[in-house]
């Protein structure tokens, strides 16, 4: 029985003391006929129950690795609400399947028995998904605490009591992919997806670079999918796929694609196959091919984009400035000095500040800073000469490996240079932060 059962009952106890201590005339069946009432009045008027638990999904029909919707819904009397509501028995970590804490959605009224009754309805979902493909019947029991109001304005009410209820068994099916159909390039996504793609340009010159964008969106899950590429790129250098962001509902992603002579006109389609649970066929997404145009390169070399640096060394002639490339240059050479000569002032330094109390430790501490310092110094000047070498003739360094790429600077003979990479008959080197192009035979060996 309730707290407001027991205030009634109370209540109605009480009167019937006043009544007989007033000495009511009435028969003594008739004033318990009266009592009886009132009590089966309370006890109706403190039944408030939980009508019905019921759990669904949205979808109805859930595959593997689509994203779904778990929802239970609880069904109340008009007016009534439902405080602190928790499921137990309910399957804490289910196996192969992920489900994020319910969140109570917007209230509903429904109308039942025939449209004679209106009921509210409460509804909470949780985010799920699905790793393999399996079956299992849940059936949780929900506790709250049940609010009833009871009355109207002033002389209203509000009455609480602990609930609860078992849900009706529900079955939750996961199907698995269908083995007939399924491509070979099959990116394991579930949805409903769409391709873009787009090139950077779509006019170029020989060397150019031309970056391929591509994005995968919509209402599915792309955090394990194959990341899309096209079928060829015959006469390309092909650099490796980059990925810019990989989410639940968003995959994308760069490739950069430098065409190494007027044959490469065209990169392929790509393709993007996927599972769909709305029409639970495999389809597949295309976009592309990418075709290239080129343009004749012009005579002169564009102001903005070739440079002659003059590597001479300095005649110290009137009107010649220093350059950032001599700068660097006079840096590198007498680093290993500076290093060394920062060793011995902080050997300096220790050795004063134990002199006298601790000249043995001063002593030694200094030595070892100097010893630290030499290896220092002969490491960095060491690691230019196994890492540099220098053009052996004047060559043009340009933007792609291929004669008719654009020229960006030119090296006298004799200029320290660093390789970085090679591709056939040429060498891709670095000269103070500017990076391009030479031919092999153009450096010493």
């Amino acid at each position: 029985m309730t707290k407001r059962f027991f205030d009634l009952r109370g209540e109605i106890l009480d009167l019937r003391f006043s009544i007989s201590n007033r000495g009511l005339r009435a028969s003594a069946p008739l004033r318990e006929i009266l009592i009886a009432g009132l009590l089966l009045c309370a006890s109706a008027a403190s039944a408030a129950e939980i009508r019905a638990v019921r759990f669904h999904t949205k979808p109805e029909h859930v595959f593997v690795n689509q994203p779904f919707e778990l929802w239970f819904e609880v069904e109340l009397p008009l007016g009534c609400d439902l405080q602190n509501p928790s499921l137990a028995d309910f399957p804490a970590s289910p196996e192969h399947i992920t489900l994020g804490q319910f969140q109570q959605a917007a209230k509903i009224q429904r109308k039942v028995d025939g449209g004679r009754t209106t009921i509210d309805v409460l509804r909470f979902k949780s985010q799920a998904l699905a790793t393999v493909a399996t079956e299992m019947t849940i059936r949780p029991r929900l506790q709250g605490m049940i609010t009833e109001r009871t009355g109207s304005g002033f002389f209203s009410s509000f009455f609480s009591r602990t609930v609860q209820r078992m849900a009706e068994a529900f079955t939750l099916r996961i199907l698995a992919l269908p083995e007939e159909g399924r491509p070979a390039h099959f990116s394991g996504a579930v949805g409903t997806l769409k391709l873009d793609a787009h090139l950077s340009a779509t006019t170029a010159q020989v060397g150019d670079i031309l970056t391929l964008s591509v994005s995968v969106s919509g209402d599915g899950d792309l955090r394990n999918a194959a990341l899309p590429l096209p079928r060829h790129a015959e006469g390309f250098k092909v650099y490796p796929l980059k990925e810019k962001a990989r989410e639940m509902s968003a995959l994308q992603s760069e490739q950069v694609f430098i065409p190494q002579s007027t044959d490469a006109v065209e990169i392929g389609a790509i393709r993007f196959c996927y599972f769909n649970p709305v029409t639970r066929a495999y389809e597949e997404a295309t976009a592309g091919p990418f075709r290239i145009t080129f343009t004749e390169a012009s005579d002169e070399p564009k102001a903005d984009a070739v440079r002659i640096i003059n590597t001479s060394a300095s005649s110290g002639a009137a009107g010649q400035g220093v350059t950032l490339e001599t700068v660097n240059h006079g840096i590198r050479r007498f680093l290993p000095l500076l290093v060394l000569c920062a060793f011995a002032l902080a050997a300096c330094f220790v050795f004063f500040q134990l002199h006298g109390a601790h000249t043995r430790i001063g002593i030694a501490a200094a030595l070892l800073l100097l010893g630290i310092g030499g290896t220092a110094a002969y490491s960095i000047r060491a690691r230019p000469a196994l890492e540099t070498r220098s053009t052996a003739t004047r060559a043009e360094v340009r933007f792609a490996p291929s004669e008719q790429a654009q020229t960006l600077f030119t090296l006298h003979p004799d200029t320290p240079v660093t390789p970085i990479e090679t591709a056939g008959d040429w060498v891709r080197i670095d000269y103070a932060g500017r990076r391009g192009w030479v031919p092999s035979r153009a450096l010493q060996d």
